[in-house]
């Protein structure tokens, strides 16, 4: 499910339960240098090796971000399941969601 991201006075709210407080955990960069069929995104992580993604896995059509985030409100218990906020360029436009929010109705 994708959920579009909340600010509050240029704060950025949890996707759960809209508490201010959250935390930045792995940052994400995929990078490709164009849109074309055949190419291939190379994700960048700080204590990862960079990673070959292929073209239709990676999203949008040229470079993203995702940042995980977690809330002291509802999901530092269960750290192993951030939030994650993409951000991604697609067809001249840039898309802002979070992704992954199934734990967050069950």
């Amino acid at each position: 499910m994708l959920k579009e991201p909340v600010l509050q006075d240029n704060v950025l709210l949890c996707p759960q339960c809209n508490d201010e407080h959250l935390h930045h955990g792995e940052v994400r960069v995929l990078t490709r240098p164009n849109s074309s069929e055949d190419n291939t995104a190379i994700q960048f992580s700080l204590h990862k090796a960079p990673k070959i993604i292929p073209q239709q896995d990676a999203p949008g059509r040229r470079n993203s971000l995702e940042i995980d985030f977690y809330c002291e409100s509802c999901s530092c218990e269960n750290a192993d399941q951030p939030y994650t906020l993409r951000i991604v360029q697609h067809k001249g436009s840039t898309l802002i969601n979070w992704l992954d929010l199934a734990k967050a109705t069950e």
